[in-house]
């Protein structure tokens, strides 16, 4: 065989000569260096994510840069000003609104793992007897058991926004529209309202393929003012 078995030759030499580490087309860009031609785009995304109360929407067909142009945009302005969190998800047709904000919601300080706590501590009590000259004390006690149950609410946008109201960082939702319920898009749409009525440094940046915005978040109506579109 001209390529060694398998063609395990063949492929030494490509690995060898870092022409994948330059020419990758099937995997989306995530290096401000390959990422060309979309300066104008990433400059509105910028400008949107440095504004208070604002979010994004990335829209268009498939395979047009959308994730390429938000993973990177983010990325680089999240390093060059050196400040806040990044979070990824790559939503699929079993993802709710719950299971998509779980990452986040961790780095708030939610320990899902935590059910409840039960405290047990002894209360001790006196009773004074006299009996002729002599006084006998009899102690008494009783146990007493406190439990301390965990509140979760990750179907709720208002909880979730009380939760991540707080924190610095973007938060990009890629492929959201594999999220089949329309009453989960309208979730993350009520969230991002909520997040914006607040003032929270904790941005969406939500990316799917759509022919409009209004797809991804539903048609809810709020969200106009706090949601800003890119067409791609």
């Amino acid at each position: 065989m001209a390529n060694g078995e398998f063609g395990l030759e063949r492929e030494f030499k490509i690995i060898k000569s870092g022409i994948r580490d330059i020419f990758t087309p099937h995997i989306p860009v995530d290096e401000k260096e390959h990422f060309f031609g979309r300066e104008e785009e990433a400059t509105r995304l910028v400008s949107v994510i440095n504004s208070p109360g604002q979010h994004i929407l990335v829209y268009g067909d498939r395979g047009v840069g959308k994730t390429s142009l938000a993973k990177t945009t983010c990325k680089v302005l999240l390093h060059k000003l050196q400040r806040g969190l990044f979070f990824e998800k790559s939503c699929d047709s079993r993802d709710t609104f719950a299971t998509i904000f779980e990452k986040p919601l961790e780095a708030s300080g939610v320990d899902f793992s935590f059910k409840e706590k039960t405290q047990t501590h002894n209360e001790g009590a006196g009773a004074g007897l006299d009996i002729g000259i002599a006084k006998a004390n009899i102690a008494s006690k009783r146990e007493i058991k406190t439990t301390t149950s965990a509140i979760f609410k990750p179907d709720s946008p208002s909880w979730v926004a009380n939760q991540l109201k707080d924190l610095s960082g973007v938060f990009l939702i890629d492929e959201a529209d594999s999220i089949q319920s329309d009453d989960d898009k309208k979730k993350i749409a009520e969230l991002i309202k909520l997040l914006s009525d607040s003032n929270s440094d904790f941005k969406l940046v939500v990316v799917g393929i759509a022919a409009t915005g209004e797809e991804l978040t539903a048609g809810h109506p709020s969200v106009e003012r706090c949601l800003k579109e890119v067409s791609l």
